[in-house]
């Protein structure tokens, strides 16, 4: 309740318990002469009526503004993860991008695909891949940094999005993921070993654009796919040095 609301209502009590007739309880709250209380009920009422309406008006405001909180939530967050979808991830990469260009710094992408899940799901069902991609998604945000945005793009792909980073930054992070999400998860009474394909890029590296940087990092996810899955590749413009900067 805010302070403009819990005016209004004091005053509402107030002029309720002088136009109902509580004159000994008014007068000790606002000391009026009793001659001349049954006077200022005539004016009180309009004032009652406005307090009212305020009232409700303060109250139906606050319930807008839940619902456009809600609905906010609704289309910037993945509604089985909590993490963010992909239409909150491009507004921050793109942001980023913008910024890094006026200020010469750089903006990292990793895309990790799951290896494996189809076979999870057609295993124990739906409820119980929902299940892991909710334990993925808390995985890899316990691995990044508190300025970085994880978002699950859709099915079983993630991506984060990591601001100044450079390439050994990157290829760390990625060597993060691969270790917390090749560790078993518990899943049905069982231990299941889920692992990922991680593609890396970097701004303005692999591309200029947002749409570009997210294009590049999956095509190098792609390529880990091709040959073997759970690896760790750097977009092309860039392989060797992410390469190097493993050794």
């Amino acid at each position: 309740m805010t302070a403009a609301t819990k005016i209004t209502l004091a005053y509402l009590f107030l002029a309720a318990l002088w136009i109902f007739g509580l004159d000994g309880v008014s007068a000790t709250l606002s000391p009026l002469p009793a001659e001349s209380v049954d006077r200022y009920k005539f004016w009180l009422f309009p004032f009652l009526a406005v307090a009212l309406i305020r009232v409700l008006l303060c109250r139906e405001t606050a319930r807008r503004d839940a619902v456009e909180t809600d609905l906010r939530a609704l289309v910037i967050r993945d509604s089985l993860t909590g993490l963010s979808n992909r239409t909150c991830f491009m507004e921050h990469l793109e942001k980023s991008i913008a910024r890094a260009a006026r200020e010469g710094k750089t903006v990292g992408v990793a895309f990790i695909d799951l290896d494996g899940f189809k076979a999870v799901n057609d295993r124990f069902g739906h409820q119980a891949g929902d299940l892991l991609l909710i334990e993925i998604a808390r995985r890899v945000n316990r691995v990044v940094r508190s300025s970085d945005v994880v978002a699950r793009l859709g099915g079983d792909e993630f991506v984060i999005l990591a601001q100044d980073e450079q390439v050994k930054g990157m290829r760390r992070l990625g060597e993060r993921l691969a270790r917390a999400l090749r560790k078993p998860f518990l899943l049905m009474g069982e231990e299941i070993a889920v692992t990922a394909s991680v593609g890396l890029a970097l701004y303005p590296n692999h591309g200029l654009r947002a749409e570009h940087l997210l294009r590049a990092a999956d095509l190098a996810m792609y390529q880990v796919k091709a040959t073997g899955k759970n690896g760790i590749r750097g977009a092309v413009a860039a392989s060797a040095a992410f390469q190097s900067a493993a050794a």
